[in-house]
């Protein structure tokens, strides 16, 4: 026999146990359907861009080493 207080407890268990599995993997699958990043042979600003990489890399390195070795 089954009471209905049993089956409310019961069932509340269960979907709050599923909610967090439910939860985790659609941030998993969300992840997977993020567009990634394409180069764009045809792009006009590339070279602007691949300045702003190598300026940023430049900086970046400066910032870790050479700005404690003066």
């Amino acid at each position: 026999m089954k009471s209905p207080a049993f089956e409310v407890q019961l069932r509340g268990q269960v979907l709050k146990d599923m909610d967090w599995i439910i939860e985790n993997e659609f941030e998993r699958q969300v992840q997977k359907l993020k567009p990634r990043p394409v180069a764009d042979a045809n792009d006009p600003n590339k070279w602007f861009w691949d300045y702003i990489e190598q300026r940023n890399k430049k900086y970046i390195e400066w910032e870790t080493k050479g700005k404690w070795e003066q």
